[in-house]
């Protein structure tokens, strides 16, 4: 099940849920909260002023830092898995390539990947 469609497909409406609940109606209700707190500031404690402004505004950080998460692990999940091309290793070959040789009547396929030849017997 790990990598599958469902999974991505999953994945991809947790994050629009979150983003929606969190952080656009979160960031909506911390602002009346703020507002609320102005119109009220001579009338409360300055330390509960303090204390939950405070921690409000902590807590739509740390949604904001889930959110991140969230992410980079969909993105861990599913690597981007377009082809970054061929590009010329220290030899002139391109990574990726190989070289067949004849060594004692045995044909030889020989990878070149980033400069290190690996012999395979074939």
């Amino acid at each position: 099940m790990t990598g599958s469609r469902f999974q991505l497909v999953n994945g991809f409406f947790l994050l629009v849920t979150f983003f929606c609940a969190r952080i656009i109606y979160g960031c909506y209700i911390s602002w009346n909260f703020y507002w609320t707190l102005y119109n009220v500031w001579e009338q409360v404690p300055n330390t509960l002023v303090v204390i939950y402004g405070g921690g409000n505004f902590l807590l739509n950080i740390l949604n904001w830092i889930w959110f991140t998460k969230m992410i980079a692990a969909l993105q861990k999940r599913f690597p981007n898995d377009k082809p970054q091309g061929h590009k010329l290793n220290g030899n002139g070959v391109k990574n990726g390539s190989a070289k067949t040789v004849e060594v004692d009547g045995q044909t030889l396929k020989v990878p070149q990947l980033n400069g290190i030849a690996k012999p395979k017997v074939h």
